[in-house]
C-alpha cells in the first residue's frame, strides 16, 4: 500500500486495517476457462464436434442471403401475376382464376384485407353467377361501413391506372 492509504487506515482505526489485511490475504480466483487471453485473441475455440454445425449454419445463412439479394435485384418484368396480388386481382375481369382467388381470400364477414380491396373485389364480382353469394356478403359488409362497391367506371379507371403504373415500373 502507498503512504496515502496507510494514513487513511490510521485515521479510520484498527478495525479497518484488519479488514484490509483480511482482504489482501484472500486467494485469487481465475476464470473458469483458465487464464485470460491477451487483448484481441479469443480464449474460446469451438470444439471439433461443433464445427460441422457452424459450417452448416453458415451455408444456410449464405443461401438465404443469396435469395434475398436475387429477389431484390429481379428484373422489373418479373412481377407476380395478377392472381397473386390482392390489389390488382379485380382488374383481371371475371377470369375464372381471379374469381376463384377472390372467393378463396374473402373473409367470413364478406370483406377482404381492407375496404379498398373489398370495394373493388365486390365490383369485380358483380354479375358473376358463381360468385353471387360472395358478392351479396361483400355488399352487406360495405353497407355496414357506409360504403358501396365501385361503379363499373371507377373499376375501369383503377384498372387503367394500375396498368399504366405497372408499365412504368
Amino acid at each position: 500500500m502507498n503512504e496515502d492509504l496507510e494514513k487513511t487506515l490510521d485515521e479510520l482505526g484498527p478495525a479497518y486495517r484488519d479488514m484490509v489485511l483480511e482482504m489482501k490475504a484472500a486467494p485469487e480466483v481465475e476464470p473458469a476457462g483458465g487464464t485470460l487471453a491477451p487483448f484481441g485473441e479469443s480464449a474460446h475455440r469451438p470444439s471439433p464436434s461443433r464445427v460441422p454445425y457452424l459450417v452448416a449454419a453458415s451455408l444456410v445463412a449464405l443461401v438465404a442471403l443469396a435469395v434475398v439479394v436475387r429477389s431484390a435485384f429481379a428484373p422489373s418484368g418479373a412481377v407476380a401475376p395478377a392472381v397473386g396480388n390482392p390489389y390488382t386481382l379485380a382488374y383481371g375481369g371475371a377470369s375464372e382464376s381471379a374469381v376463384d382467388e377472390m372467393l378463396r381470400t374473402q373473409r367470413p364477414d364478406g370483406s377482404w384485407a381492407n375496404d379498398f380491396i373489398t370495394r373493388q373485389n365486390a365490383a369485380a364480382l358483380r354479375g358473376v353467377a358463381s360468385a353471387n353469394v360472395a358478392y351479396r356478403r361483400a355488399v352487406r359488409y360495405l353497407r355496414s361501413k357506409g360504403l358501396s362497391p365501385l361503379s363499373p367506371d371507377e373499376l375501369r379507371e383503377r384498372g387503367a391506372l394500375a396498368a399504366k403504373t405497372r408499365a412504368s415500373i
